[in-house]
Parts: C-alpha cells; sequence; structure tokens
C-alpha cells in the first residue's frame, strides 16, 4: 500500500512539474510576443502589400486586361514570391494569398487585379490578448486598432504558427 501511494505522489508531482514548465514556457512567449509582435506585423502588412499590389511598378501590359505582369525581381517567380512572404507567413497562408491573386501566363507570373483596403494602422494598436496553445505553441494575438476610414477602434485577430522556431501569421480575423 506504501508503495501505491509513493507511485502516486511521484506521479502528481510528476505533472505538477510538467504543467509549471508548460506554463512558464508559454508565460516567456506572451513576453515576447508582446514586446515584439506590432513590429512585426508592421513590417508583414509591408511584406503583404508588396504581394498584393504586385511589388515595384508592376508592368499593366493591356488596359483592357484584369491583371498585371510582375517585374518586381524579387517576386518575379513563384519561388520568389514565396521565399519572400515565407519570412512573416505560414507556407499555407502565402499558397492561399497566391491562389487567390495569382498565375502565370507565358512563363511571366501575373497578378489579377482586385480591389482591396488596407485600413489599419497597426503602429498605433493596442495588444489586448495573447494566447498560447499550450502543446503545439500556436498562439492568437488579438489586437485593438483604429481605423481612419471608419473612425473607429476595432478588433482584429491573428493566429500565429511557430516554424522554424519563430511566429508566422497563418490567419488573419478582421483585415489589414
Amino acid at each position: 500500500m506504501k508503495k501505491i501511494i509513493f507511485i502516486i505522489a511521484i506521479i502528481i508531482l510528476l505533472c505538477l512539474a510538467v504543467g509549471y514548465k508548460i506554463n512558464s514556457d508559454n508565460e516567456v512567449i506572451k513576453n515576447s510576443l508582446l514586446t515584439e509582435s506590432k513590429n512585426f506585423i508592421v513590417e508583414a502588412k509591408k511584406m503583404r502589400i508588396i504581394m498584393v499590389e504586385g511589388g515595384d511598378a508592376p508592368y499593366h501590359k493591356d488596359m483592357n486586361t484584369d491583371y498585371l505582369e510582375i517585374t518586381d525581381n524579387r517576386i518575379n517567380t513563384k519561388d520568389k514570391l514565396f521565399s519572400m512572404m515565407q519570412g512573416y507567413f505560414t507556407r499555407e497562408y502565402v499558397e492561399t494569398m497566391y491562389n487567390q491573386l495569382y498565375f502565370e501566363k507565358n512563363d511571366k507570373l501575373c497578378l489579377r487585379i482586385v480591389g482591396r483596403v488596407d485600413i489599419y494602422d497597426f503602429n498605433t494598436s493596442y495588444i489586448s490578448n495573447i494566447g498560447i496553445t499550450p502543446i503545439t505553441k500556436d498562439a492568437t494575438l488579438e489586437l485593438y486598432v483604429y481605423s481612419s476610414i471608419h473612425n473607429e477602434v476595432n478588433r482584429v485577430i491573428f493566429k500565429l504558427k511557430p516554424v522554424d522556431g519563430e511566429y508566422r501569421i497563418d490567419e488573419n480575423i478582421g483585415g489589414w
């Protein structure tokens, strides 16, 4: 009977130690995200603008077409575009954006012309909550950010995933 109580006590202590370690790791991640995430999102928005606008000086060969040819050497191939964007976004996020916006024609990367509006200034945002999934370490950032177009503060959520030890945006809810 003493052995069973001893084994149960050890199991309880191990569970408490693992729980403490997970909680401690999550607090370190939260603190890191709190100090670094706003700058990261501001830079990610710049990268997203490059992606949705076709980089520097996209070429509109024929005004009767609904697409532009990509001439920016940084992103004029799918591989280059993915390489540049994956510093900020997960491959899945970039793949989704690519499939919505890009296609190839005559061996040239082309961008569909679509209407879009970026309305938020994330430099002025306020991080209201950071959630960390204990096992996967996926993170959710909840921000409140001012929209000059709507003249109001709105909630925006970024879902982040760790990729090679650094967080990347996997989903955006509430706009850019």
